[in-house]
């Protein structure tokens, strides 16, 4: 998986960035994400440490769900945010710190009940995100149970814009095609299929808000296919798959989902019954998943 390419920014300083306007915008998307990602949850109590835990909207839920709160993000002024959204909620400031996998790394061993990672890992390196599995394994109770999400690769054939060529070009044509060349006139040649293959079009507009291009051309982010990952997650880390759910499905591609309010409105209520749905394998570009740790 590449590292963070020369022409793009990091995850930390687009969330640095867009830290007053990110959960503002587009709210009705926001909750419901974080609907569907707490359905994974073991029931509370229990500790809960949160990585990546931004501004601390979710947190604030799940502390009022029963848990008891922990996280970290290494966005200031996303903590700063947080902090005062803690506040408000009459609940302690002091729970989220500024900080990396290293504030995880620094727990004591099974001390945590859960651990959670919500729209994170796609912006760490490999090597962040193994060190992630490592100190969030290490953390866990040996009943405890480990909730994050990952971006989708998968979800970009049903898109039918430039990021269906883009899959192809990257994953599928170079194991198909004998040479470069050969992969090339094949990617020009699959482009005249899509009406939409220039679509949407590149961007260098760092903002959030009301932008409705993707953030891959501003942010370099990391996709799985599905049983690769949790192949890996198995062999590498003894982590177990114990359910999995979807969100932020394509049941239309995203240039005609974006046409009118109607289409944004189906698109939000399908989000909110088919989270179990198995066509989210392919359709929803947001996987989230429980795993637990060996047995030790």
């Amino acid at each position: 998986m590449p590292e963070r390419r020369p022409d793009t920014m990091s995850g930390l300083a687009f969330y640095d960035r867009n830290a007053a306007v990110y959960m503002q915008t587009h709210t009705a998307y926001h909750d419901q994400r974080f609907r569907t990602f707490n359905m994974l949850l073991p029931p509370s109590p229990g500790r809960l440490f949160d990585f990546g835990c931004g501004s601390a909207d979710n947190l604030i839920l799940l502390a009022r769900s029963g848990f008891s709160i922990q996280g970290a993000d290494p966005s200031p002024k996303l903590i700063e945010l947080g902090q005062g959204a803690l506040r408000a909620a009459g609940l302690d400031p002091g729970a989220i710190v500024v900080g990396d996998v290293a504030v995880l790394e620094s727990l004591r061993p099974a001390s945590l009940d859960v651990v959670t990672a919500l729209n994170v890992l796609a912006y760490l390196t490999q090597e962040e995100e193994d060190r992630f599995f490592r100190a969030a394994a290490r953390a866990l109770k040996p009943t405890g149970a480990l909730c994050f999400s990952v971006g989708n690769l998968l979800s970009d054939l049903v898109t039918l814009n430039r990021y269906t060529v883009e899959l192809y070009e990257r994953h599928v044509l170079p194991l198909f095609a004998e040479t470069s060349a050969e992969a090339r006139e094949l990617a020009d040649r699959l482009r005249p299929l899509l009406a939409n293959a220039a679509l949407p079009a590149k961007t260098t507009d760092a903002s959030y808000a009301g932008r409705t291009s993707s953030e891959r051309d501003i942010v370099t982010t990391r996709r799985v296919i599905l049983t690769e990952f949790t192949a890996r997650l198995q062999r590498t880390f003894a982590l177990t798959v114990e359910a999995v759910n979807y969100y932020h499905f394509w049941p239309l591609p995203p240039q005609l989902l974006q046409q009118s309010d109607r289409l944004r409105t189906l698109q939000q209520r399908f989000d909110a019954i088919a989270h179990d749905n198995p066509l989210g394998v392919v359709f929803a570009s947001q996987i989230n998943l429980r795993v637990k740790p060996a047995a030790r």
